[in-house]
């Protein structure tokens, strides 16, 4: 099951296991102007909110950002802080995949530099 709600800052999603559709696919704008320290230039507030309801035993998060940019994926949740950089295993298709924990994940889509470039992200179950 998913449920979609908007908040001011965010799109919040309810995720369950068996999720449908699958893939989900959201869009937006890469960037921002917060140094991550680590991950690139991001946006003050999240670009994305998930609300994960029970464990996932595996669910992968892409960005493809056909704009190019050094895009990066910036996930902070109940089992710590992760990010991926485009590089040249990605390509510019940065992903997160594995076991996911109940709770909640602000997903934060930024870039290097800093560039505004429109992004799809794909949430899938399917390996």
């Amino acid at each position: 099951m998913l449920l979609c709600t908007s908040t001011a800052s965010a799109e919040t999603l309810r995720i369950e296991a068996g999720m449908q559709p699958d893939p989900v696919s959201l869009r937006g704008q890469t960037g921002g102007s917060v140094d991550s320290q680590d991950c690139g230039l991001v946006p003050t507030a999240p670009s994305q909110v998930l609300q994960i309801a029970e464990r996932i035993n595996y669910m992968r998060l892409s960005l493809d950002v056909p704009g190019g940019g050094n895009p990066t994926l910036l996930v902070e949740g109940p089992d710590g802080r992760f990010c991926a950089i485009a590089d040249r295993i990605s390509g510019s298709a940065p992903e997160l995949s594995g076991v996911w924990l109940p709770g909640e994940y602000k997903i934060y889509v930024g870039d290097i530099d800093g560039a505004n470039n429109p992004y799809r992200l794909s949430i899938s179950q399917q390996r």
